[in-house]
């Protein structure tokens, strides 16, 4: 008994700790965030006159009459800085020009629809790399699509599988894990579409775009569904392209011959603005532990933080990427990286943040490997965390994420009453989206087939275990081709 009061103390007050910790920590966060919102609006209007100024942050209230026009999230506006707002009032009671109206948010990018652009060339904070801006001269625009033809069938009559990426990724985590492990049957039988969405990977990255959840579905129109004239198809998605794929899905019910989920983002069942905070607060609350927990929660609720951190970290991922190669150029490095890995991929409790991000970023498989198993080249996972621009992230995270939880219940709603097959699977130690998620897709769809995967996190649920997950999706591929072709006997 007196042992079990000094634990409950002893949790109590570490818990205590805890919550003041966070509460500080979080504290310094607002005050930087508001005295950088006014740094970058110095510095844009040195560098980019009056272009930068076209572009607005949201530190400041919400617009009247663009919510409906734009369908953009309340959570870009409601963030609570309350630092923000003593400094805007500090503006009126000195008699400095009301931001409101200008550089604060009140003055309205020019909006467009998808893709379609009118500002070409990225902000002075994004990278002009060669590779990163190499859309602008390729860009018709549609995205950047990655295809695999069928080896039997012409391409009227294949199957088609759409694949969505998450966020911060692209069209390499299916190129690199699913397409190299596909059967010969599959290849046979189907036609491979691995989509980099609007603002990632080698698409269109458009800084007068809103990143609307409509604008990725319209995109993938164009560039996939239009363009290949498919009557209709198989979606896998991840966690983020999951609300995507499941927005394609109630629009294309008729054509959607299955879906797949891979760590989907959905909580419980609500609607309008409740649940895009529901959204936020859930995968990216004020936590400081886990350390991923704690990065989401950096970049949802600090516009001009996560703009410094892209800077530091996209803008220069060419010198990051010198580094990381000359650090593991030499073969004891890269032999300690690889027994390391090794090691760790074998534990099954809870690991500390260094062995965390090994593991998500590192465990990466594939053709060529070293001879422990593991690459010792840069990982997919890593270069795909750079091909984005702050004002792409930033922009979905909040209108696709967030905003899209307003819409999923009427998505599985739909989805339901068609019938469409659906399975759902999930790493059982993800600390980014919770398990519990997919069981209130479980809830939502009843026949939905829900996987638990022992073990797994939000990024080794596929990575590490390409050929079984290969295989469970060629299963649900085939099960609904025989169901399509019974039915039609």
């Amino acid at each position: 008994m007196i042992r079990w009061l000094r634990w409950t103390a002893t949790r109590q007050a570490a818990d205590a700790l805890s919550s003041i910790a966070t509460t500080a920590v979080f504290a310094l966060l607002d005050i930087l965030d508001a005295l950088l919102c006014y740094i970058y609006a110095l510095l844009d209007a040195l560098f980019e006159g009056k272009a930068g100024s076209t572009i607005s942050c949201y530190c400041y209230e919400k617009r009247e009459g663009t919510e409906d026009s734009c369908r953009t999230s309340q959570t870009l506006h409601d963030r609570g800085n309350q630092w923000r707002k003593l400094l805007m009032g500090a503006e009126e009671f000195l008699g400095l020009k009301n931001r409101s109206t200008g550089k604060g948010g009140g003055k309205e990018a020019p909006v467009k629809q998808g893709g379609d652009s009118e500002v070409k060339g990225g902000r002075w904070s994004d990278c002009n790399c060669e590779s990163c801006v190499s859309w602008e001269r390729e860009d018709e625009g549609k995205l950047h699509v990655v295809a695999e033809k069928s080896t039997l069938h012409p391409l009227e009559k294949a199957e088609a599988v759409i694949f969505l990426h998450g966020f911060q990724s692209s069209s390499s985590l299916w190129t690199e894990t699913v397409f190299p492990n596909l059967s010969e049957s599959a290849k046979a039988n189907y036609l491979f579409f691995a989509v980099d969405l609007l603002g990632f990977g080698d698409s269109p990255k458009p800084r007068d775009s809103l990143y609307r959840l409509e604008d990725h579905v319209e995109m993938i129109e164009r560039s996939v569904i239009q363009q290949f004239n498919l009557d209709s198809f198989h979606l896998v998605a991840h966690s983020m392209g999951c609300i995507i794929a499941l927005a394609l899905a109630s629009k294309y019910s008729s054509s959607t011959k299955s879906i797949t989920l891979v760590a989907p983002p959905y909580f419980s069942a609500s609607s309008g603005e409740k649940a895009s905070r529901i959204m936020m607060n859930r995968l990216a609350g004020k936590r400081l532990w886990p350390f991923l927990s704690f990065g989401s929660s950096v970049m949802t609720w600090y516009e001009h933080i996560g703009r410094t951190i892209c800077f530091i970290v996209c803008r220069n991922h060419r010198t990051w990427e010198r580094v990381f190669k000359f650090l593991t150029r030499k073969r004891w490095v890269g032999r300690k990286i690889d027994n390391a890995i090794v090691l760790l991929l074998h534990l099954r409790k809870p690991t500390p943040v260094v062995i965390e991000l090994l593991l998500f970023f590192f465990s990466n498989y594939g053709k060529s490997q070293s001879p422990s198993g593991v690459r010792r080249e840069i990982s997919f996972l890593i270069r795909d965390m750079t091909k984005h621009t702050h004002h792409s992230a930033w922009h979905t995270m909040h209108n696709v994420i967030c905003k899209g939880a307003e819409y999923l219940d009427s998505y599985l709603q739909d989805i339901r009453t068609a019938g469409i097959p659906i399975l759902v699977v999930h790493g059982s130690k993800d600390q980014i989206v919770p398990l519990d998620c997919s069981f209130h897709i479980k809830s939502a769809i009843p026949f939905a087939d829900v996987r638990t995967i022992p073990g797994a996190n939000h990024g080794t649920v596929i990575v590490g275990r390409e050929i079984h997950f290969t295989r469970e999706i060629e299963a649900t591929w085939d099960a609904s081709r025989v169901r399509n072709q019974d039915l039609r006997t």
